[in-house]
């Protein structure tokens, strides 16, 4: 459900099913608990849409492509911050990962820490290896074994350096925007 301010009395959500879109509008009752209004849910058959779709330019776009660009890149996000290579390289791995294997996500592994974005950016540097042979290096090993790695002086310094070299800089993601 969407984040909604505390005197909100409404708010959408949505439900993606093999067959439908649900935009879904939820209200509070009088008890505060929020409720599906099914007389304000709009279900959208997908079966109804061709997967290829006529831009304004004549282009024919497939609606399955970008679905798959956007899900990559939103749950690629938290790599935007160490630039396109980073970024990239975790959208590709995802797509190996999760969407090849015909997974929406992957598996939850309990509560297995996320791997650090400048961790795995430090490692490409000392190793002189690609961020997505990083990750899977990174992946390898147990967490306490990366928190141990993440405190050795010379990757503990690469990762100050990194973030250091990374303020105040931003990356234009307006190309990406009209792929």
């Amino acid at each position: 459900m969407a984040k909604v301010a505390a005197d909100r009395t409404e708010s959408g959500a949505t439900a993606v099913t093999a067959t439908t879109v649900n935009f879904l509008t939820k209200e509070k009752d009088a008890a505060g608990k929020w409720e599906v209004v099914a007389a304000k849910t709009v279900v959208l058959a997908i079966d109804e849409v061709p997967d290829l779709v006529k831009a304004n330019n004549g282009d024919l776009i497939s609606l399955k492509g970008y679905g798959i660009r956007a899900l990559l890149l939103d749950r690629s996000s938290e790599f935007r911050k160490l630039g396109l290579a980073a970024y990239y390289g975790q959208a590709q791995d995802l797509f190996n990962d999760m969407l090849k294997q015909g997974l929406f996500e992957l598996p939850s592994t309990g509560k297995a820490a996320a791997l650090d974005p400048w961790l795995i950016e430090a490692v490409a540097a000392l190793q002189a290896c690609s961020v997505a042979q990083a990750t899977a290096a990174l992946k390898a090993i147990p967490a306490e074994d990366r928190a141990v790695l993440a405190g050795k002086p010379a990757v503990a310094a690469k990762i100050l350096e990194l973030q250091e070299a990374a303020k105040g800089t931003t990356v234009d993601l307006g190309g990406l925007l009209n792929l």
